[in-house]
């Protein structure tokens, strides 16, 4: 009689734990996976199969696990500064990593020359001046704890670090350290590495398919998707190439496979041997725990270690219905397997051998909306809060489950982000001083481990704050000076842009003040005659003014009329309704002072008179007429 060694069972129910769920594989072309846990001589296999039965949790993260060092190439003698990242469903919980049984809490030798140091999340730093050329592989065994202490996950890890000559003629490269194919769940993150010795240092490209055919995807030495989608599975190739080969179909290259396997449910901790499936769904369990062709193999279905009631069908497959499907159904659900052979030489396996092999299923709904955002519509440079509240919908695991909140503008860019716990939380989006680029539609996403929801859209409309004065209008003789002026609300800063008709001025010849709140012409001419606007512009947008009408007027020709005795009257038409005009003399033409004598405001009919009341020596000054 042969038993089942306990090391074999241990890594059966690890495995099997993870495989009791459907999670189809794409790309049933690809080479199938096949592994015996055990040796030929044991009865029991365990299959994993790419288009059959997929394997995940843990074991198959791990085997999506990877590290990378960037450059992977450094120089004789020449200082070197690189980083090593660890992905791999286990990525964002990395807290240490260790070397050799040393942990990297301090800078710790790595090979000549060269030191490594963890720097924290999923990345250690290496630094130094290699002492020596060669291909150095070393192994990082990364935590999940800190310390590296023995109470979580860990996973071990290799990658290599080529180190060249300095200087001295060309080789061609030599791919040294190629990519590992690897499985990985959806959603997981994938990083493939290559280094290849080679002078001048290679440099990288890789394809989708062979390089004969393949379309160009990247070109460093990693390849890395962030998150897994099937549509990512299939075959890659890698050339290293330097200025020793002529192209890049002549340089070497590596091949490696990526298969993705697809989870039920949300699943987003099947990391941690956890299995989160939405409620109301039928689940369809299946185990791959078979036997040597020929032996009668008895499975039985338990629920918390006990049998189902009433029992589920003995078969290495069963399905539950969506209505067995709910919260306060989660548990561990395992498969116990009896299996017996007999020929002519009596039994191989009896029925006493048998198994228990779990996994844990934790039923649960997806959030709900209770309250959706609202819409808003504000003025510029006003704060605006969006509000929403959201249940996790389940009883059994609300209180102490995760709601995450991602809110997006226009359902596509991503603004905030937020967690809470608990069975209800509210998620309050804030925007400081808003402007007209923040104008669209917010919706909130709640979501748990069993799914996701979308609110209602929000709308947040800008109304603009700004606001300008119409400037007054001008009229006044050729020769004068001339000034706009127009008064603006807003948030700073603010522009100005001072147009005539249709045209932006600029501050050229008698023009000044064309980007201020006051437009000066010194002196105007009577081509300046026109209607002026002005644009005012801010953070939320622009406005512009209303037109000011300016008319430039030639200067009246005055007609001199006076008697000996009498009075001197200066006559002129076409003056400016409502213009001062002052009428000046002097007796000294060569550096006299010239003395005002009436002051004279234009009446409507354009008429200026302007009169010497000096009846005795108007005949011995000279006169003009000055407008103010």
């Amino acid at each position: 009689m042969k038993r089942i060694n306990p090391k074999l069972v241990r890594v059966l129910s690890l495995s099997l734990a993870g495989a009791l769920q459907i999670m189809p594989m794409l790309r049933s072309a690809l080479p199938s996976l096949s592994q015996s846990l055990a040796p030929s001589a044991w009865g029991i296999i365990f299959r994993w199969a790419a288009g059959g039965v997929a394997y995940f949790g843990y074991h198959a993260i791990s085997s999506a696990s990877s590290i990378a060092i960037s450059p992977p190439n450094a120089t004789l003698g020449v200082p070197y500064v690189g980083t090593v990242t660890y992905s791999g469903g286990h990525a964002g919980s990395v807290s240490s990593m260790s070397l050799s049984n040393v942990c990297l809490g301090s800078t710790t030798t790595l090979f000549a020359g060269l030191n490594i140091v963890y720097a924290g999340g999923n990345t250690a730093t290496v630094t130094g001046t290699p002492t020596a050329t060669n291909t150095y592989r070393f192994a990082l065994k990364i935590f999940d704890s800190s310390g590296c202490g023995n109470g979580g996950n860990n996973d071990t890890r290799i990658t290599s670090l080529v180190v060249g000559p300095s200087g001295g003629g060309g080789t061609a490269p030599v791919i040294t350290a190629p990519p590992q194919s690897l499985c990985a769940q959806v959603g997981a993150d994938v990083l493939f590495s290559v280094g290849a010795s080679g002078s001048p240092t290679p440099s990288y490209f890789w394809f989708s398919g062979p390089p004969s055919l393949g379309v160009l995807i990247a070109t460093s030495n990693t390849l890395h998707f962030p998150s897994a989608q099937l549509a990512n599975a299939g075959s890659y190739s890698v050339v290293a190439s330097n200025a020793s080969t002529p192209n890049i179909l002549s340089a070497p290259f590596a091949n490696c496979v990526l298969s993705v396997c697809q989870t039920a449910g949300t699943n987003a901790l099947s990391f941690h041997y956890t299995n989160f499936y939405p409620a109301g769904v039928a689940l369809t369990l299946n185990s791959s725990l078979t036997n040597v062709p020929g032996a009668t193999n008895n499975y039985t279905w338990l629920f918390q270690g006990s049998p189902f009631v009433p029992p589920l069908p003995h078969t290495p497959s069963v399905t539950l219905p969506g209505t067995s499907i709910k919260p306060t159904s989660s548990g561990t659900y395992s498969i116990s397997f009896v299996s017996a052979q007999t020929n002519g030489s009596g039994v191989l396996v009896d029925g006493t051998t048998s198994g228990l092999y779990p996994s844990y299923w934790a039923f649960g709904l997806p959030p709900t909306i209770l309250t959706a955002p609202q819409d808003t519509n504000v003025s510029s440079g006003n704060n605006v809060t969006f509000t929403s509240t959201a249940t996790n919908n389940s009883t059994a695991y609300g209180a102490n489950t995760s709601l995450d909140f991602y809110w997006y503008r226009n359902g596509t860019t991503l603004v905030a982000s937020q967690n809470a716990i608990g069975l209800v939380a509210t998620a309050n989006l804030t925007l400081n001083s808003v402007g007209s680029g923040d104008a669209g539609s917010y919706t909130l996403v709640a979501s748990n481990l069993w799914g996701s929801v979308t609110s209602t859209p929000a709308v947040l409309t800008i109304g603009s704050s700004l606001s300008v004065t119409t400037p007054v209008g001008q009229t006044n003789y050729a020769g004068q000076n001339v000034s706009l002026t127009a008064t603006a609300n807003g948030t700073a800063p603010i522009g100005y842009q001072w147009r005539k008709g249709a045209a932006d001025l600029s501050n050229v010849g008698a023009i000044s003040g064309a980007h201020t709140n006051t437009l000066n012409i010194a002196p105007a001419a009577m081509g300046d005659s026109g209607n002026y606007t002005v644009v005012v512009t801010d953070n939320s947008g622009s406005v512009t003014s209303g037109v000011a009408m300016v008319s430039i007027v030639a200067t009246p020709t005055f007609n001199l009329s006076g008697s000996v005795g009498g009075t001197l009257t200066l006559t002129g038409s076409g003056g400016i309704a409502g213009l001062k005009s002052v009428l000046e003399a002097t007796t000294n033409l060569t550096g006299g002072a010239w003395l005002p004598i009436q002051t004279n405001v234009t009446p409507p009919n354009g008429t200026i008179s302007l009169t010497d009341p000096n009846t005795s020596g108007f005949n011995q000054r000279f006169y003009r007429v000055r407008f103010p």
